[in-house]
């Protein structure tokens, strides 16, 4: 198992050349025992809700809905791969971006599934730890025509050389 994603990893960066790969202290390791072993999450300690400051609040609109801003994605379908929390993920950020830039884009959730830690891609994980990720690393998501959904756990690609790639500044998570 562990010659085969050399190999793989090793004729994937051919173009690159930026890294070789080969047998070390890991290698025996499969994903998930290295994830488990090393990876191990953090307890995110998760910031309070800080309510309105009394007569600072606006009467809700009768009717609103994102939908009609276009900034809301058609729903995907993420087949038998349990990365719901990365499908949360990127369409949350997609939504952001819409609001923001007034474009909607369609972003990787291939590339959140393959390469963020402390995370299982395909067997699960925490929108939390996906977000904590991003924030920390302030990777670029780049389209999903660029990194397409496969519906299973892949190999992390990097993008240094996309012209597009949309990254988070911070977040924050509420225990409702």
């Amino acid at each position: 198992e562990s010659a085969k994603r050399i190999t793989l990893l090793n004729s994937s960066s051919k173009d690159n050349m930026t890294a070789i790969y080969g047998i070390n202290q890991f290698s025996h390791l499969f994903p998930e025992e290295f994830k488990a072993i090393y990876l191990r999450s953090i307890p995110h300690k998760l910031p309070r809700y800080i309510k309105v400051p009394k007569g600072k609040e606006k009467p809700p609109p009768k009717k609103f809905d994102w939908r009609d801003k276009k900034v809301i994605a058609e729903v995907r379908n993420q087949q038998t791969c349990g990365g719901c929390w990365a499908f949360s993920v990127v369409g949350g950020i997609e939504s952001a971006y819409a609001i923001k830039r007034n474009t909607l884009e369609e972003l990787s959730v291939q590339q959140v599934i393959d390469c963020s830690y402390n995370n299982y891609g395909c067997n699960g994980g925490s929108t939390v730890s996906a977000l904590s990720w991003l924030n920390q690393t302030k990777v670029k998501l780049v389209r999903d025509s660029e990194y397409t959904f496969k519906g299973q756990t892949g190999l992390c690609h990097y993008f240094d050389r996309s012209d597009f790639g949309v990254s988070i500044t911070g977040f924050a998570a509420y225990d409702f």
